[in-house]
């Protein structure tokens, strides 16, 4: 069989999951890869009422990221491919000399590792088995982010992770492979545990490509998708550590 032709794809210095069994996978194929690295020309629409609840939780993540472990930053080998792209309210699009330059390197399928905003357009299908991704949350309840997070102010007794052919629906696309663990205490305990296993079934879904040229077959189309959820703000950070506090009270009790 003919060596597939995989692009990674991220934005510029976004952070990305830790993709070391996706990443093994393909180091041990015959596959090439190239690199592209999407350079934004203008600013995601920033909500301003937000912004003290995103400092909040980066503080938050910084603190649990000691215990836990960080994300780590895209740092795409030299000569990685440049890809102009443009925000347009929540969606992310591509110019059609962009898209040609995916094209013309023949890649048969795109893996993303990290980004902000909705792709649209001909990004989705230029490859030939498309752009693929992971959401690390069910998203039959939890779309959007933080991973881990909400899950933990809702009461969810498991957080879950999809890798999914993306359309333009938000965390709503074609799923290749879904899987859930039982829900911990700390929110970047959940996301630590969620990139390894999210990991895990992505290189089972590209060792499947590798293999017999194609996509495993996605899970039969559903209507049920969960809410969207976003950056927490204030009132939410100071729930999740009540929620935190209280959680880690009734373990002591318990032992």
């Amino acid at each position: 069989m003919t060596a597939l032709q995989i692009g990674i794809l991220a934005e510029k210095s976004s952070r990305i999951f830790d993709w070391v069994a996706t990443h093994s996978v393909l180091r041990n194929s015959n596959a090439e890869l190239t690199y592209f690295v999407e350079c934004p020309q203008n600013h995601l629409r920033r909500n301003w009422r937000a912004v003290p609840g995103k400092a909040a939780w980066r503080v938050l993540e910084k603190i649990e990221a000691r215990r836990f472990g960080k994300m780590d930053v895209y740092a795409p080998p030299e000569g990685a491919v440049s890809l102009e792209c443009e925000f347009k309210g929540h969606f992310k699009v591509f110019a059609k000399s962009e898209i040609d330059k995916i094209q013309n390197a023949k890649i048969d399928l795109i893996i993303r590792l990290g980004g902000r905003g909705i792709y649209k357009g001909d990004i989705l299908s230029c490859a030939r088995l498309g752009l693929i991704s992971i959401h690390h949350g069910n998203n039959r309840a939890f779309r959007g982010g933080p991973p881990g997070f909400w899950e933990i102010l809702e009461g969810a007794k498991t957080v879950g992770y999809v890798v999914q052919r993306l359309t333009e629906k938000l965390d709503g696309g074609e799923i290749l492979a879904r899987g859930e663990l039982p829900t911990s205490r700390f929110a970047i305990q959940n996301r630590t545990r969620l990139f390894e296993a999210a990991d895990n079934s992505l290189a089972q879904v590209i060792g499947h490509a590798l293999k017999y040229g194609k996509l495993p077959d996605p899970e039969p189309k559903s209507e049920v998708l969960g809410k969207i959820y976003f950056m927490p703000r204030l009132p939410d950070i100071f729930r999740y550590l009540k929620i935190s506090r209280l959680s880690g009270a009734n373990d002591a009790g318990d032992s």
